[in-house]
């Protein structure tokens, strides 16, 4: 009995390891372009396969993301990053992350004029001098809310041109979605919600009792 008793608490442990457990996992953009401020009114994402970003004065550009997180519901985030692989730049700055607040939008309709830009929320920043991959760390909190449904999840806006001052980071290009390598995509670890010890207790007990049964009935045989 002693030797059940050891075996089942094994089990539960490693169980409980199990759900605890958290694997990163790369969620790529169900929706991803960019908005120019020198072209009010065209939709960029038929023309380009690229993410262009801007603070050069009236031609400013901002990325847009957005990720279908729908599979993460009733998950802990305990990682969120965001990862952008820049192409090609001329000049540096701080490239800052924004919640979208204010309505949803898609690629395909999405221009300067009908941007949802009021409210955003600031939620990171990252400084760009050179080519390669970016990061923007520490989005646990903001994907959270996303998946709890805090507030509707209409993606993220990148921008450097908030800061009034211009002319430091003249154009970044960075590879979208749609041109297969080195796509952006936010890398999200996540854990199921730990079971109650109680839970535990019970799953244990129910695996020494179909142990104890399995016993007797070698023994009968």
């Amino acid at each position: 009995m002693r030797k059940l008793l050891i075996i089942a608490i094994g089990v539960t442990f490693l169980f409980g390891l199990g759900i605890l457990s958290a694997e990163a996992i790369p969620y790529y953009p169900t929706d991803d372009t960019f908005v120019h401020q020198g072209s009010p009114n065209v939709n960029f994402d038929e023309y380009y396969n690229e993410l262009q970003l801007s603070d050069s004065i009236d031609y400013f550009r901002r990325i847009y993301l957005k990720f279908d997180l729908s599979d993460l519901a009733g998950m802990t985030i305990t990682s969120a990053t965001l990862y952008l692989y820049a192409d090609d730049l001329y000049g540096e700055d701080d490239v800052n992350l924004h919640r979208v607040t204010e309505h949803d939008w898609d690629e395909e309709t999405l221009t300067w004029n009908n941007q949802p830009d009021d409210d955003l929320v600031y939620i990171a920043s990252t400084h760009i001098s050179s080519g390669g991959w970016k990061t923007w760390s520490g989005l646990e909190s903001l994907v959270q809310g996303w998946v709890n449904g805090d507030y509707p999840n209409y993606g993220m806006v990148l921008e450097s041109d908030f800061d009034g001052v211009y002319k430091e980071l003249y154009y970044a290009y960075f590879n979208d979605n749609e041109g297969g390598v080195n796509r952006p995509y936010l890398d999200i670890e996540a854990s199921a919600p730990v079971p109650e010890p109680a839970t535990m207790l019970l799953l244990g007990s129910g695996l020494i009792g179909l142990a104890g049964i399995g016993r007797r009935k070698l023994k009968k045989g």
